[in-house]
This record gives C-alpha cells, structure tokens and sequence, in this order.
C-alpha cells in the first residue's frame, strides 16, 4: 500500500520536533493513506507489470481501475480462461483520450470500429497486463493525507471523540469526517468498479 505523504512532512506541518513519535505518526499516515483509498474507491500509488482480470459488461467498452501503459490485453476463447486472443493496439483505444496528457490515468478501454475482437461478457473473460495508478500522488491527495494523518495522531488526545470544553463547560465534539479533506478529494471519487 501506498503512503501519500512522510513522516518528515508531518512533522514539519505540525512543528514536531520529538523523534520519539515517528512510529504513531507513520501508523496515523498509514491509517490515512488506506482511509483516501477506500473513499476514493482508488489507489494512488503505481503498479508495474501487474495483471489484473475483468468481467465485462459491455463488449466494447471495458471499465477499468486506474491504468497507466497496456503490456497487453488478452481475452478467452471459450470459457476456458486460457486468454488465447492477445489484442494489438490497433484492436482497442484507452480512454479518456487526453489522460496521458493530463498527466492522469486511463479509466477505460474501448473497442475500436475495425478491431478484431470484442470483450466476452463473461466472468474474468478479460485479462489486462499493465501499469496501475498514477505516476505521482495528485497534490490535494497529498495534502488530504497530511489533514487526516494528523487528525488521527490527535484523536488519542480525544477520548470518546471529546476534545474538551468551552467557556461554557459544553463538550465539543469531533466531526466524523474532515470536510477539508473530503472537498480535497472528492473530485478523484470512483464508484463501482472491482476487478477480480
């Protein structure tokens, strides 16, 4: 799993100077870090030469976790799983068409017009080899881990989520959720999507 900001960068937002405190304030970025994937329904880090299987809805169009370079895409005969159709660049087009440009990731992969083949619409019919994620952890996903790596390094100082009393003796209670880090990383939610 992926860590989307250092104990160093922590530290240093936080104007930590104790050593002593490295381990829980790697565990709260590593706690954070996994927190980001299951709300995004992503992951941020990178995956090199990883094949991952699909069960295809459509025959054209083929929905796809995060996918930064194609080493090759291969469907199966006949139930089988032997992934004996091995696709050509010429028989798909990864989408959307200016990611890489964007410097973001591929989320789909459709069939083109004169491509030989279609995606079979059976379980784990579709094997994809490839790059997963992202090349560098987005900016505000970044940011979104140093927010609640340290919310969650302070939540031992908030027994049954009460961080203390105001003037008026009355409890302030901590949010279940950050509203700075979800506004952060709302626009890099996906939804629905697994593969095998």
């Amino acid at each position: 799993m992926a860590e989307y900001a250092s104990v160093d960068e922590l530290k240093e937002r936080q104007a930590i100077l104790d050593d002593r405190k490295d381990t829980m304030l790697l565990s709260s970025i590593k706690a954070a870090s996994k927190t980001i994937d299951n709300y995004c329904q992503r992951t941020f880090g990178k995956r090199e030469a990883t094949s991952l299987y699909f069960s295809p809805e459509s025959s054209d169009l083929l929905l796809i976790p995060d996918l930064l370079a194609v080493t090759e895409i291969a469907t199966d005969l006949n139930g089988q799983l032997n992934y004996g159709e091995v696709w050509t660049p010429g028989d798909y087009r990864l989408a959307p068409i200016n990611a890489a440009a964007l410097d973001q990731p591929y989320t789909q992969i459709e069939v083109t017009p004169l491509g030989r083949y279609r995606f079979p619409r059976y379980p784990a019919s579709t094997r994809i080899t490839g790059d997963w994620g992202w090349n560098e952890v987005p900016d505000d996903v970044h940011e979104a881990c140093l927010l609640l790596a340290f919310r969650l390094y302070k939540r031992k100082d908030a027994p049954f989520g009460v961080v203390g009393s105001n003037d008026l003796g009355q409890f302030q209670a901590i949010n279940k959720r950050d509203p700075d880090a979800m506004m952060l990383l709302d626009p890099y939610r996906r939804f629905g999507l697994e593969a095998i």
